[in-house]
């Protein structure tokens, strides 16, 4: 089993979304009924260039193209970056875990809304969500929630039901909102299903250059050519069925003779100690697939390794509450092979845009890789079509950011009217 190399540094997205005069008018428009100026802020305890944090920028864009002032208040963040989104950064620092955590996040939450005049305040930590729920109790600005985590019971449901009880909770699919609902009906009904989304304009082929590719390519210069390439990104641990994927590969190289020099590449952090990363090591060992087992790290350049790879897995064996990864493999047209389960049934089109299988099953991976890994060029081609429009149409940032804007403008509109 292959040990990877340090992460290549990729911007999740280096410039805004590119919103058309069309969509910049249709925002406008939205809030054109407000009598004032709105003060939206996003708070979270730190903010990034990838994964949920960067809908935030989104979500500050939003905001800023509506006409009001559009807040990002964090431990850290991209204060130059946000200006390119006209927002502004605050820096507070806001606590995830300790004795003092949650009454020194509700005093410093309860300031930044008395100095800011916040109207609605968006967290996308459930660490914070309490806190902002108390920090807000007395003043007039609404809070609006975002969930999505991995184990959406665990997070959402049973340990942190803050995260269920803003004024408006943003899922990141279908399966959250039915969690919700199915808890309590009546925070069901303020649920709104708004996928993150993934960036279009980045994950596209045409954007990515042959110098990323031939990056990626380097990395992974030792497998054997030409070797079909099963790609699963994400942290490795048993949520993510990596000793699945591995028992799966075992099934395909000795039954698929069509497939017998497939590589699995697992792009993931992993302690090398770690109980689950020993297990692994032994399953690689004793199924002999030392030289078809690649650990590449936490690859942050993923359209490029996207690309790279002739199918993308995401077999979680628990349901998440969105599959980001699996929408970006569809943006740039990669077959997913993924789980019939949660947010990534709703993802994958079965047949369509890839196959879903039992996670829990190897046998059930192992059919679904082969029949994508030995699709005729034709079929590979109409997959990958049917993909890029799937995601165009149902997991655009540009469109789930204007989605977040209605609900922001119904979200004030109320609030006015109910003064």
């Amino acid at each position: 089993m292959h040990q990877g190399t340090m992460p290549i540094r990729f911007a999740y997205s280096s410039g805004t979304l590119g919103l058309n005069q069309a969509e910049r008018s249709e925002i406008r428009n939205s809030f054109f009924a407000l009598k004032r100026a709105p003060v939206i802020v996003q708070a979270m305890p730190l903010i990034d260039a990838g994964g949920a944090e960067a809908t935030a920028l989104w979500a500050a864009e939003v905001a800023a193209v509506a006409g009001g002032r559009s807040i990002v208040a964090s431990g850290s963040g991209p204060a130059e970056r946000l200006k390119r989104f006209g927002a502004q950064h605050l820096t507070v620092s806001l606590e995830r875990s300790g004795p003092l955590a949650v009454s020194s996040n509700i005093s410093r939450l309860k300031k930044l809304i008395e100095e800011t005049k916040a109207d609605i305040l968006h967290v996308r930590s459930r660490e914070i969500a309490w806190a902002a729920l108390q920090a807000a109790q007395d003043s007039r600005c609404m809070v609006v929630t975002s969930c999505g985590d991995d184990n959406v019971f665990s997070n959402v449901i049973r340990d942190a039901g803050s995260l269920a009880d803003g004024d408006c909770i943003v899922a990141g699919s279908n399966h959250v909102k039915n969690l919700i609902k199915n808890a309590d009906i009546e925070k069901g009904q303020r649920v709104a299903v708004i996928p993150d989304g993934a960036d279009l304009t980045h994950y596209c082929a045409e954007s990515v250059s042959a110098e990323r590719l031939a990056h990626i390519a380097r990395i992974w210069g030792n497998l054997e050519e030409p070797s079909p390439i099963i790609l699963a990104p994400g942290d490795i641990g048993s949520l993510r069925g990596q000793t699945e994927l591995v028992r799966a590969l075992a099934i395909i190289t000795q039954n698929e003779p069509r497939c017998s020099d497939v590589t699995l590449i697992l792009a993931g952090s992993i302690g090398r100690s770690d109980p689950y990363a020993r297990e692994l090591s032994r399953l690689v060992s004793n199924f002999g697939l030392k030289n078809r087992v690649f650990i590449a790290d936490q690859l942050e350049d993923l359209p490029a390794a996207m690309l790279m790879a002739d199918l993308v897995a995401s077999v979680p064996n628990q349901p998440l509450g969105q599959d980001t990864f699996a929408a970006m493999a569809a943006a740039l047209g990669k077959p997913v092979v993924g789980s019939y389960h949660g947010a990534t049934a709703e993802t994958v089109e079965d047949n369509v845009t890839g196959r879903l299988c039992s996670p829990v099953r190897p046998d059930s991976i192992a059919a679904a890789c082969t029949d994508i890994l030995t699709l005729s060029a034709a079929d590979r081609n109409t997959m990958a079509r049917n993909a890029r429009l799937r995601a165009e149409k149902l997991f655009s940032a540009r469109k789930s950011a204007l989605a977040l804007s209605r609900l922001y403008a119904a979200l004030l509109t109320s609030s006015e009217n109910n003064l």
